[in-house]
């Protein structure tokens, strides 16, 4: 049995399991989740663990690895252009028409409203400029610990694209540090060769 094909069966067992034991009114039933959910937490933190180090090799090999910094520039205005496309695609295109096959009566409405209205009050975003001095982070490791990967991938770039511009010698120094990670295997859709 191939991995995918377990990955898969486990998922389809967890949500089976997790929809039996919420129907289920059993007292010894409802006592599983709480002796299981350790081991979901271990699990799901050893992957947040593993994630910001794999990011960050990658990206940096991948863009300084090869020393074509007008590659990345390349792959960043398709990857750039790509979303806005598909934004726009979604948008534009496909939510008014999905939007109009959805019919709600009069009452349901008005306390959709009602209740976006009192959940949109308690949630103030922060002003753009925050937003966009946020993205480049004075402490880079405090961003890998908060776990705040746009700005951690930010500096990562700018790092890898600066890396890229010194000596062969220092540049191969710092990539050693970085796993022997296959270059360039994070754009896999964008026709690299």
């Amino acid at each position: 049995m191939s991995l995918t094909t377990r990955v898969l069966l486990g998922l389809g067992l967890g949500l089976v399991g997790g929809i039996a034991i919420s129907l289920s009114s059993s007292d010894t039933v409802a006592s599983i989740p709480p002796l299981i959910e350790p081991l979901g937490a271990l699990w799901v933190n050893a992957i947040r663990m593993t994630i910001v180090p794999l990011i960050v090799s990658l990206l940096i090999t991948a863009i300084a690895g090869d020393n074509q910094s007008g590659l990345v520039a390349t792959l960043g205005g398709r990857t750039i252009g790509l979303f806005v496309l598909m934004v726009f695609v979604f948008t534009a295109l496909t939510a008014p028409p999905l939007l109009q096959l959805l019919e709600l009566d009069a009452a349901t409405a008005a306390s959709l409203r009602a209740t976006t209205t009192a959940a949109s009050g308690a949630v103030e975003l922060p002003p753009f400029r925050d937003w966009l001095v946020g993205l480049v982070p004075s402490n880079p490791l405090r961003a890998a610990v908060d776990g705040a990967m746009l700005p951690l991938i930010v500096f990562t770039v700018l790092f890898a694209l600066a890396l890229a511009r010194i000596a062969d010698s220092h540049r191969q120094a710092v990539l050693g540090l970085s796993a022997k990670a296959p270059q360039r295997s994070i754009f896999p859709f964008f026709f690299v060769t």
